[in-house]
């Protein structure tokens, strides 16, 4: 049965052409906006490693990743993607930019889905919180300057 080894949240990644070999760049477990609501920043990708466990047998399967705003209600879903493991025993996956709004400061979650037999079952939720940026120094300073 193939399995979700890891997943986690990122700015980028490259893979070496050479040794095929990846790496990932700045994990990402927090983001800051100015205002709200606010798209999040262009640059995050969802990076995930599948395996399956048997190596002589050739599998394939479906996952989605679903977006839950603070409430944990559900804001949007990617289309379900298509693995197939049955030349390899691992496969790396990467959904750059997932369209995201957010309303308010909260916490949002990435909930990784694997169809098991056409029943939906959870393989781990990733959290990003999502914070209101404060006043940036140079304004905080000409803002008391003013008061003077």
């Amino acid at each position: 049965m193939a399995r979700l080894q890891w997943a986690l949240t990122c700015r980028d990644f490259s893979v070496d052409s050479e040794t095929n070999n990846i790496t990932y760049r700045d994990a990402i477990e927090q983001v800051k906006a100015t205002e709200f609501p606010a798209d999040l920043p262009p640059f995050i990708t969802i990076s995930m490693l599948w395996r399956r466990d048997d190596i002589e047998i050739p599998e394939s399967f479906r996952y989605r990743v679903i977006l839950e705003d603070k409430n944990r209600d559900e804001a949007s879903r990617t289309e379900p993607n298509e693995v197939d493991l049955a030349d390899h025993e691992r496969f790396r996956a990467n959904i750059v930019n997932p369209p995201i709004s957010i309303e308010e400061p909260g916490t949002i979650w990435f909930r990784i889905q694997k169809d098991e037999n056409g029943k939906w079952g959870d393989c781990t939720v990733l959290p990003v919180e999502i914070k209101e940026m404060e006043e940036p120094v140079s304004e905080a300073i000409e803002a008391a300057r003013e008061q003077e």
